[in-house]
C-alpha cells in the first residue's frame, strides 16, 4: 500500500501557512509498520475515499523496510471490506516527520523515537489515543485555526508525560497473536479514527472548496 492521496474530489487546504493549498498530510507510526500503523492508515484512507476528501495518508515504523503487512492485520481489514495486501513497510525518517502535518503514533515509545529523530516535529507528534483525549478536552478547532490548535495541544505536554508505557496512550500490539486480537485492534483503531476525523476539519467532507489555514510555527 503506497502512501498516496485519499479522495480525488474536494481539495482541501493544508495547515502550513496562509493560502498554502495542498491536502493535509497525516502519518501513522508503530514499531514494525506491519500491523497497527498500516491498519490505521488503511482505515483512515477508506473513510476519506468514501467521503471524497482529499488528503495524504501514510505510515512508517522503527524496524522494517519493504515487509508485507502481517497476515492477521490483512485479514482483519479484509473482513471490513478493506484490502491492504499491497502494503510494504518503511522506516520512519526525519524527512517523513517534516512532511507530515499530524503524526499519530500507536504508543508512547514511538513518540519518543520521533522526538529524538526530529525535535522540531515533536509539537505535532502524539499517540493516537493522546491526540483524541487532548483534542476532545480542548474541543475541535475551526479549520482556519487548526495549525495553532495542534501546536497548543503539543505545548501542553511535559516530556515526562511520555515516559514508560501506558494503556492510557498505547494501542496494544496484536503481532503474533490469533486473529481475534487483530480484530479487536481493528475495532479500537476504527473508533479512534472516527474521533480523529471529528477533530480535524480537513478530514471531514464539506461543500466548500479550498480554505486558508493558520500558519504553523517554523
Amino acid at each position: 500500500m503506497r502512501r498516496t492521496r485519499a479522495g480525488a474530489g474536494k481539495r482541501r487546504g493544508g495547515p502550513r501557512g496562509p493560502n498554502y493549498h495542498r491536502p493535509i498530510n497525516v502519518l501513522f507510526l508503530c514499531t514494525g509498520n506491519i500491523c497497527r500503523s498500516p491498519m490505521a492508515e488503511a482505515l483512515l484512507r477508506a473513510r476519506l475515499e468514501r467521503s471524497d476528501v482529499h488528503a495524504t495518508v501514510g505510515s512508517a515504523g522503527l524496524l522494517y523496510d519493504g515487509e508485507h503487512a502481517s497476515p492477521g492485520a490483512v485479514e482483519a481489514l479484509r473482513r471490513r471490506g478493506i484490502e491492504m495486501v499491497g502494503h510494504r513497510s518503511r522506516i520512519m525518517t526525519s524527512e517523513l516527520l517534516d512532511q507530515a502535518d499530524l503524526v499519530l503514533a500507536m504508543a508512547r515509545m514511538h513518540v519518543r523515537e520521533a522526538a529524538v529523530l526530529n525535535r522540531q516535529a515533536f509539537g505535532r507528534v502524539f499517540t493516537l489515543k493522546e491526540f483524541v483525549r487532548r483534542g476532545q478536552a480542548s474541543g475541535p478547532p475551526s479549520e482556519a485555526a487548526f495549525g495553532g490548535w495542534v501546536s497548543r495541544l503539543g505545548s501542553e505536554r511535559r516530556a515526562t508525560d511520555l515516559l514508560g508505557d501506558s494503556t492510557l496512550d498505547d494501542v496494544v500490539d496484536p503481532i503474533g497473536r490469533p486473529l481475534p486480537f487483530y480484530e479487536k485492534t481493528a475495532d479500537e483503531l476504527s473508533g479512534l479514527i472516527d474521533h480523529v476525523i471529528e477533530l480535524v476539519p480537513a478530514l471531514r467532507a464539506v461543500d466548500t472548496a479550498v480554505r486558508d489555514w493558520e500558519g504553523w510555527p517554523v
